[in-house]
């Protein structure tokens, strides 16, 4: 039983690993030399309450990018309570590569799905 859970394990491993180096492989092989911006566009309404989860999540996720270009989260504030502006205020103070805006003041932003 033992062999069988080591074998187990072994093998995720391996395909976790052709699967890293298959990634690493097409992330080198599309890489161009123009440095361009990267945005990620988080929208806010009313009261939300994973609202820092979701700003720590587009982080990583922009840290996972990798590359040279410049990134940056867009949290767009389409109505949020008090409590919410304030949590996206302190992450944005903390990361630095938050920046809240007011749609009303950027214009009307019509989503698919609200």
């Amino acid at each position: 039983m033992l062999v069988f859970l080591e074998k187990l394990c072994l093998s995720l491993l391996l395909i976790l690993g052709a699967v890293e180096a298959i990634r690493m492989l097409l992330r080198a092989l599309l890489r161009t030399k123009r440095a361009g911006k990267i945005y990620l566009l988080l929208t806010f309404r009313g009261h939300d309450e994973e609202a820092e989860l979701a700003l720590r999540d587009a982080v990583q996720k922009l840290k996972w990018l990798g590359g040279r270009e410049e990134k940056q989260i867009l949290c767009l504030d389409c109505g949020m309570d008090e409590e919410t502006r304030e949590v996206c205020e302190r992450m944005a103070e903390q990361y630095g590569i938050i920046e809240i805006r007011d749609a009303a003041k950027n214009g009307e932003v019509r989503f698919a799905n609200p």
